[in-house]
């Protein structure tokens, strides 16, 4: 009888022992999920102060803005370089017009012998409405340019800010799975402790 409760004691003993080291692992992975994330937080926190870092998730952050920046600004660049040149365009059509219609009506032969741009332009619009549609043109190209580089730089944002928010969020349920499997195991061992010490009483 003696030998059989001593036994049953040492197979107890053992499975605490086993449950404690199952508990200390969890523990431990926990622990490094916890660190990981708080890490993660701290490197977005730092690319958006624009401070130094060593993190590799912060230098992705900031090369991914960067590269998103770069395209947006070349995006722009070529944006205002088509409306360059619509208005220079326009611009020279419409000199072209002024010095067609500062010539003389009767002047046949000099119209028949022109370039075609001027024998096209002297059929263009006058040239305020000329001028006003380059100008509305340059102005929705600009518009669309502005319009464009806040559309990337708020998509970028909320790409960053849902990324933030997963990682607080993991940090978060990481804590709360720590505390709960360290009070069920807290209450197991007590149990276990408990049962021990009245097979040995």
């Amino acid at each position: 009888m003696l030998f059989k409760q001593v036994t049953q004691s040492n197979k107890i003993v053992k499975r605490g022992r086993g449950r404690l080291k199952n508990f200390f692992f969890a523990l431990a992975i926990a622990a490094i999920t916890a660190a990981a994330a708080a890490a993660a937080a701290a490197a977005i926190l730092r690319t958006f102060t624009f401070e130094a870092s060593l993190f590799l998730l912060n230098l992705f952050i900031k090369r991914l803005l960067m590269l998103t920046t770069v395209k947006a600004l070349n995006n722009c660049t070529v944006a205002f370089a088509v409306a360059n040149t619509a208005f220079d365009n326009f611009l020279a059509l419409n000199a072209a017009f002024l010095r067609s219609a500062a010539s003389s009506p009767s002047d046949l032969a000099s119209r028949t012998n022109c370039s075609p741009m001027t024998r096209s332009a002297s059929s263009i619009l006058p040239f305020p409405f000329a001028l006003a549609l380059a100008a509305f043109i340059a102005f929705v190209a600009l518009a669309a340019l502005v319009a464009f580089a806040v559309i990337v730089a708020s998509v970028v944002l909320i790409i960053v800010a849902s990324f933030a928010l997963v990682v607080a969020l993991t940090a978060f349920a990481a804590a709360l799975a720590v505390a709960m499997t360290l009070a069920e195991r807290r209450a197991k061992v007590k149990r276990l402790l408990n049962a021990l010490v009245d097979l040995l009483l």
